[in-house]
Formats: C-alpha cells, structure tokens, sequence
C-alpha cells in the first residue's frame, strides 16, 4: 500500500463515527434484568393458570347442581306405579292362557303382567267397597309354573300417588280370587310366585 492510500484510509476511518462496545458488566447487567422480567412474566402467568384451576374446583360443582342446599332430592320408587289408562284390554287371550275357556279366541276384559308372563281375567268391573251381589273376581294364568320359592301368589297393591298399601295373597298359586281393596283408585299390584314377579294395574271404582 502506498504512502498515498494509507493517507486516503486514514481520512475515511475519520469520517466513520466509532461503534462503542459496552463494558461487558453492562452486558451482564441487560442480561440479568431480562431474565428477571421473562422470570417474572412466567410467575404472573403460572399464577393466573392456578387461581382459573381454583375457581374452577370452587365453580364447577356450582354448575353441575345449582339446586339451593337442602333442597330435596327426587328418587325413583322401588316398584314403579302403572297407568291405569288402557290397562284393561278387550281382547283375545294369549294362546297359553286360553285353556277352559269356550270359544278360546273370544274376547275378554284381561290385564297383562309388565313382562307378559301372566294375565289377570276379569269377570265384571271392580269396585271398592264390592259391588252388592258382585266381587271382585279375577283369574290370574301364569305362562310360567313352578321354579323356586314360595308357589304362593303374593299380591302387594299400592295406590297410585298415595302411600296406602295392602297385601293379598292367593293360596297355591295364580288362580281364581277375589281381590278386594280399602279405596277406589288405580291401584299397581305386584305379583309374585314361585320366584317369578312383575306388575299389573288395576282400576277401582266406586260402585
């Protein structure tokens, strides 16, 4: 390089204002105070993320039941009450439940047990008190005999929306009975025999 160049260089670095390089405390110093800020922006941000997980354990189960404390829970009765509301039919009996009767096709007022296993016939109305000079006469035909337990036929009858309840029972099994109850009303009956149970419903009225 000539004398000449290096005056001309010498000219230009003059012209270029200097880069100041910051004492490397400084550099530190920046350093650390960023790490504080971003240390500081995740504390902020971790204890938002736990007070919204502490609402929700507080509000949630708020949500899912709003009902007022003590207020009272609803719960399915343990035999459920059946409508009465076309209950009895005028009908055919079952091919299996028309033995004795002539012809056997004919038609007769009858129940149906929920699972369709047994049928209740009626000869007549029911009423409660009884009817003068006319009970309450009800066949009862099981499709299914035998099988464990009492043969009995047990009749638990429960009337609908009320808490009264009264217990008949026919000796040896379904057959021919008399079934009378305190009230007139819609009345569930369960039955049950030889280890077999379902329900019926029957309406009482006044005669």
């Amino acid at each position: 390089m000539t004398t000449l160049d290096e005056e001309r260089l010498s000219g230009l670095r003059q012209l270029v204002p200097p880069v100041l390089s910051p004492p490397i405390g400084d550099v530190y110093r920046r350093a650390a105070r960023l790490r504080r800020r971003r240390q500081a922006y995740q504390a902020t941000g971790l204890i938002g993320m736990v007070t919204a997980g502490a609402l929700a354990f507080t509000v949630g189960p708020r949500l899912l039941d709003d009902r007022p404390t003590g207020a009272p829970t609803s719960s399915a009765p343990a035999v459920p009450e059946l409508s009465c509301l076309n209950a009895v039919t005028t009908s055919p009996l079952p091919v299996w439940a028309r033995t004795g009767f002539t012809p056997p096709d004919q038609a007769i007022a009858h129940v149906t047990g929920s699972q369709g296993n047994i049928v209740g016939v009626l000869f007549g109305d029911l009423h409660a008190p009884p009817a003068a000079g006319q009970g309450n006469k009800i066949l009862w035909v099981a499709r299914v005999a035998g099988g464990s337990g009492d043969p009995d036929l047990k009749i638990h009858a429960t009337l609908n929306g009320s808490d009264l309840a009264v217990d008949r029972v026919v000796t040896g099994g379904p057959g021919p009975s008399g079934v009378d109850v305190p009230q007139a009303g819609c009345w569930t009956f369960t039955l049950t025999w030889s280890g077999h149970q379902e329900e019926v419903a029957l309406p009482y009225s006044v005669p």
